[in-house]
């Protein structure tokens, strides 16, 4: 997820997994006599890494929960502020 207030952290999710989901997503040609469509298992199993994935990007939330137990955490009300108008703007 990227997180427009501090600048945008990197994707978790591997875009290639996420393109395999996509293809995985389009139908599939149905093998005679058993009714089960190719392809499904390894969909599934990308599926499943994608979703145990954390969206975010956890050494970062533990790095800020250090400096807010610090007390060292600063915010800029400013660039906040900016950052929230850009999302209501939806850019």
């Amino acid at each position: 997820m990227v997180d427009a207030v501090s600048g945008g952290a990197k994707p978790q999710v591997d875009l290639k997994q996420l393109s395999a989901v996509r293809e995985a997503r389009q139908p599939k040609a149905v093998e005679p006599g058993t009714g089960a469509r190719t392809a499904a298992a390894p969909a599934v199993a990308v599926s499943r890494d994608i979703a145990s994935t954390a969206p975010v990007d956890t050494a970062k939330v533990n790095a800020v929960r250090e400096q807010i137990a610090s007390g060292s955490y600063k915010l800029d009300p400013a660039r906040i502020a900016d950052a929230m108008i850009r999302m209501e703007k939806g850019g």
